[in-house]
């Protein structure tokens, strides 16, 4: 379909579209898998939060995002 629309797909998966998923953060006593298994619902750990100031290990089109405002 990207092709078709000479759209870029891995721009499209990472900054486009509509995206309805609840982002959090744990404290580390707490992993991904248990919280999944006490939710009942799929998660999936994308990263974790450093004292290290920017993104890491992320392609150019996932940093940039959507702009709400």
């Amino acid at each position: 379909a990207c092709a078709r629309a000479g759209a870029d797909p891995e721009r499209r998966a990472l900054a486009g579209g509509e995206d309805y998923e609840l982002l959090f953060t744990l404290c580390a006593a707490l992993s991904p898998a248990v919280l999944q298994r006490r939710l009942g619902v799929p998660v999936t750990e994308i990263g974790a939060i450093t004292r290290v100031r920017g993104l890491r290990g992320l392609p150019a089109a996932a940093q940039r995002g959507w702009t709400h405002f």
